[in-house]
C-alpha cells in the first residue's frame, strides 16, 4: 500500500522523523515481525533425543527383568552407565551446535539505519517497521523500503522480479495494486544496489516482505548436514544392522549352548548399544565444533559445518586478481596505468633508490631488466635523511635518484622532467602535480616520489629533477595474501581467473608465485569446448581478459571433473564465481551480496589459504574419530561373538561392554581433534585389521583366564583390561602420524 502514497504520507504513517530516525525507545516499542536467525536445538530436546532409543528401551527392561531375578547390582551398573552415557552425549551435541551457531556471528548481513539522529550499523534482523536505512552500490536491501530519497538509483531485483536493472524514483507515486516489478518508488529485500544512493523507510520485515512471501507456500528446509554427517548417517545405519545381526545370532548361539538365559539377554542387549554408533554423530559434531572454533580463533567465519568440511575436501583454489603495489603513476604531466609508464629515469629511480615498500622495486623490476640496470648504474654513494638518495656511476658521469614523501621531493625540485627533456617547474606545473597528489590521496593510495640529479661526486637531494609518483595500494586485499607455495604442500591447485589484460595478469601471477608461461585470454577461451578447456587447465593456472561467465564456466568445469573449489572475492562482480564454487570465501568488509553468496567470511588477520589448511586438518580429525568408533566396535562384536561361539562364554559382561562404550565415546574426539596430522588411508586399514585381531583375541584371552583357574566375572575384567588398554592405545597412531599440515596453526 506504501507505493500508493506521497514521501510525506508515507513518513506521517509510519510516524517517523526523516532527519532523526527513530530513537531506541520507540524501536524497541515497535512491533515487528522480524526474521529470526536458526536457534540451536536445547538442551533438553537433545537429552531427549538421547534418550530415545530402541536400544536404551530395552536396556531399561533389562534392568528391570535383573532386579527381578535379583541382580539389583548388575541393573544399578547398567542404569548408572546408561544414564551418564545419555547425559554426555546430548551436552556434546548441545555444545558442538553452540559452538557452531556463534560461528555465524559474523556472517550476518547489516544495514545502515538512522536512529537518535545517527547513522549506525546494525544487524539487519534488528530492524524495525519506521526505520530509515540507506542504501549504497554493493548493499543487498535488508527488508522492504519505501524510498524517501534517491539519486540515480538502480537496483538488481533478478532474484525476487526477474529484472537485473531496475531504474527507482523516490518521488513515484503509483495510484493501482501492481506487482513489485512496477513499484518504482519501494527497494525489495534481498536485492542488491547496483548503482547510486537512495535512502528507504521500512516498510516490512521478515516473512511479511515480497522475498518471503514469494517462498511461503513452500516448505522450509531444515539446515542441511554436511556431506560427512550424512555418510556417516548412513553408515551407521549398516553397523546397526551389522550389530543388531550378530548380537541376534550370538544370542541363538548362547540359547542353544543354554548359556544362562538372563545373562544371555543382558549382554546381548547390552552389545547392541555399545556398538550402535548413536554416539558418533554427536562426537564428529564436537570435532566439527571445535574446528569452527580454531577457525574463529584464525579470523574465519563459516556458516554452517558444511562450509568447514568442504574446506577440507578443496583441491582447488581460484583467485582473482591481487592489489598490485603500483595501481598508477604520474608521469609527463599526466596520471598513468601501471601498464602505460613507459618513463626510463622514474623507472630507473624505482628501481635504483631504497624504498621500505617492496611493491616499488617489484614495478620497476617487470618494467625493465633489473639485473643490468644495477649493473649498469653500480651505487657509489648513499645519504639518509628526510628523503633517500642514492649516487651512482653512469659512465664516466655520475647520477643520483632521491625518494620519499611525495610533497618532500616536489618542494626539492626545481626543474622537471618531461618526454625526455628537462625544463624548469614552474608554478603551473606545481598546480597540476598539486591537483594529481590530491585525486590520488582521495582514492585512499599511498604515494612515493622520485627526483634526480646528474654529476656530482657525492649525493645531494635538493635542487632535483622531478621525474614522477608513484601510487601504491594502502592495504593488501585478501587474495594478496594467499600463500600458494602452503596450498600445493596440501594437493591445491591455485588458478588466477581476472578480467585484467595479459600483462596485469603476469604481474599478478607474480605476486602469487604462478607461473604465467601458458597464459590463456578470454578469447581463446570462448574457443575452445569445454573438453579442450578441461585439458587447458591441467597445464594452465593464469588466465586472463575474462568475463563473469567465462569464470563461472571454468569453475563448473572443474567440477564437473570431481574437484572441490573455493573461490576468493569481495566485490560485486564477484558474487557469481562465490556462488558456482563449492565454497566462496570472502572479507567481512566486503559489499554484502558478496558476503551473502560466500560460505566463510575473514576478517584479514590470517591468509585464507589458512582456512582450507584448517579445513582440511578437521575433515582429518572428523575421519580418525569415524574410524576410531567403527573399529572399536567391530572389537566388541567380535569378542562376544567368538567366545559364544567357541564355547568360552561371554568375555565381557553387559557393564564393561557399556562402560567400554563410555570410554571410546568420550576420549577420541578431545584427544583426536587436537591433532594436526593428516593419516594415509593404510592407517585407517591397520586400525580396522588391529581391532579385528584383537576382537578374535580378546575372547581366546578370557577362556586363557579362566583355564588358569579364575572365575568367569575375574577373567572379564581381565579382558576387559586389556581390551580397554589397547583401544586407548589406538589414540596414539591417530594422532601422531601422518603428514602434518599445519601444526602451528592448529
Amino acid at each position: 500500500m506504501y507505493h500508493k502514497l506521497t514521501i510525506e504520507e508515507t513518513l506521517e504513517t509510519l510516524d517517523v522523523n526523516p532527519e532523526t530516525g527513530l530513537s531506541d525507545a520507540e524501536a524497541k516499542e515497535r512491533v515487528a515481525k522480524v526474521k529470526t536467525s536458526e536457534k540451536s536445538g536445547s538442551f533438553s530436546k537433545y537429552l531427549y533425543e538421547a534418550f530415545a532409543r530402541p536400544t536404551i528401551y530395552v536396556l531399561i527392561v533389562a534392568s528391570i527383568l535383573a532386579v527381578v531375578f535379583g541382580r539389583a547390582g548388575i541393573a544399578a551398573s547398567l542404569i548408572g552407565i546408561t544414564a551418564i552415557h545419555i547425559l554426555l552425549s546430548a551436552l556434546y551435541r548441545h555444545m558442538g551446535e553452540k559452538t557452531l551457531d556463534l560461528s555465524v556471528s559474523h556472517s550476518v548481513t547489516h544495514a545502515i539505519v538512522l536512529r537518535n539522529g545517527v547513522k549506525m550499523k546494525i544487524k539487519s534482523d534488528e530492524l524495525v517497521v519506521g526505520d530509515v536505512v540507506t542504501l549504497k552500490p554493493g548493499r543487498v536491501i535488508p527488508a522492504d523500503l519505501r524510498l524517501i530519497s534517491s539519486e540515480e538509483l538502480v537496483i538488481d531485483e533478478s532474484a525476487l522480479t526477474g529484472f537485473a536493472r531496475c531504474e527507482k524514483d523516490c518521488n513515484d507515486v503509483i495510484d493501482s495494486d501492481v506487482k513489485a516489478e512496477a513499484r518504482t518508488n519501494c527497494a525489495f529485500e534481498g536485492t542488491v544496489v547496483l548503482h547510486g544512493r537512495g535512502d528507504g523507510v521500512v516498510i516490512a520485515t521478515g516473512m511479511s516482505t515480497e522475498m518471503s512471501m514469494l517462498t511461503l507456500p513452500l516448505d522450509v528446509p531444515e539446515r542441511e548436514a554436511s556431506p560427512i554427517l550424512r555418510k556417516l548417517r548412513r553408515s551407521s545405519r549398516g553397523l546397526t544392522a551389522f550389530s543388531v545381526i550378530v548380537a541376534i545370532a550370538t544370542f541363538f548361539i548362547g540359547f542353544i549352548r543354554k548359556d544362562p538365559l538372563l545373562i544371555n539377554v543382558l549382554t546381548c542387549t547390552a552389545l547392541i548399544a555399545a556398538t550402535v554408533p548413536y554416539g558418533t554423530f554427536s562426537e564428529v559434531l564436537g570435532v566439527l565444533s571445535r574446528g569452527a572454533k580454531k577457525l574463529k580463533n584464525l579470523g574465519f567465519f563459516p556458516k554452517n559445518e558444511s562450509d568447514i568440511e568442504t574446506l577440507g575436501a578443496v583441491s582447488v583454489f581460484v583467485a582473482d586478481m591481487p592489489k598490485i603495489g603500483v595501481v598508477a603513476t604520474y608521469t609527463n604531466g599526466r596520471i598513468r596505468t601501471p601498464q602505460d609508464e613507459d618513463t626510463v629515469p622514474f623507472l630507473d629511480g624505482l628501481l635504483l633508490c631504497e624504498f621500505k615498500d617492496p611493491s616499488l622495486r617489484k614495478f620497476a623490476s617487470h618494467k625493465c631488466n633489473a639485473e643490468e640496470i644495477m649493473k649498469t648504474f653500480p651505487r657509489t654513494g648513499e645519504l639518509s635523511g628526510e628523503v633517500n638518495t642514492t649516487l651512482h656511476r653512469a659512465g664516466k658521469a655520475t647520477i643520483s635518484y632521491s625518494g620519499g614523501e611525495v610533497w618532500d621531493i616536489l618542494n626539492r625540485s626545481v626543474k622537471i622532467w618531461e618526454f625526455g627533456k628537462v625544463r624548469t617547474l614552474t608554478e603551473s606545473d606545481r598546480e597540476d602535480i598539486d591537483e594529481a597528489i590530491r585525486s590520488l590521496l582521495d582514492e585512499g593510495y599511498s604515494l612515493t616520489a622520485v627526483g634526480m640529479r646528474f654529476g656530482d661526486d657525492s649525493p645531494y637531494d635538493t635542487d632535483l629533477i622531478f621525474l614522477g609518483i608513484a601510487a601504491t595500494c594502502a592495504e593488501e586485499n585478501i587474495t594478496t595474501t594467499i600463500n600458494a607455495k602452503e596450498l600445493q604442500n596440501s594437493g591445491v591447485k591455485l588458478y588466477l581467473l581476472t578480467e585484467e589484460d595479459a600483462e596485469k595478469a603476469r604481474l599478478g601471477a607474480a605476486a602469487l608465485s604462478l607461473s604465467s608461461d601458458n597464459l590463456i585470454v578470454g578469447r581463446e577461451v570462448e574457443r575452445l569446448s569445454d573438453d579442450e578447456l578441461a585439458k587447458c587447465l591441467a597445464s594452465t593456472s593464469v588466465f586472463a581478459g575474462l568475463r563473469i561467465r567465462d569464470k563461472v564456466r571454468i569453475i563448473n568445469i572443474l567440477k564437473s571433473r570431481g574437484k572441490t573449489v573455493a573461490a576468493i572475492g569481495d566485490r560485486i562482480s564477484d558474487a557469481p564465481v562465490l556462488e558456482a564454487a563449492d565454497v566462496g570465501i570472502s572479507n567481512i568488509h566486503a559489499k554484502d551480496v558478496a558476503k551473502d553468496a560466500s560460505g566463510v567470511l575473514l576478517d584479514g588477520t590470517s591468509s585464507p589459504d589458512e582456512a582450507i589448511l584448517c579445513g582440511k586438518v578437521t575433515r582429518a580429525n572428523i575421519k580418525k574419530t569415524v574410524t576410531y568408533h567403527l573399529a572399536t566396535s567391530i572389537t566388541l562384536l567380535l569378542t562376544c561373538f567368538v567366545g559364544v561361539v567357541m564355547g568360552f562364554g561371554f568375555p565381557l559382561s553387559a557393564a564393561q561392554l557399556l562402560l567400554l562404550s563410555l570410554i571410546t565415546d568420550l576420549l577420541p574426539g578431545v584427544v583426536i581433534s587436537q591433532s594436526g596430522k593428516i593419516p594415509t588411508k593404510t592407517l585407517h586399514y591397520g586400525i580396522y585389521a588391529f581391532c579385528g585381531v584383537l576382537g578374535v583375541v580378546s575372547a581366546i584371552i578370557f577362556n586363557t583366564f579362566k583355564g588358569m583357574g579364575n572365575t568367569a566375572e575375574i577373567s572379564q575384567w581381565y579382558t576387559f583390561a586389556i581390551v580397554a588398554g589397547l583401544e586407548l592405545l589406538l589414540l596414539v597412531p591417530l594422532y601422531f602420524l601422518g603428514r602434518d599440515l599445519n601444526g602451528k596453526r592448529n
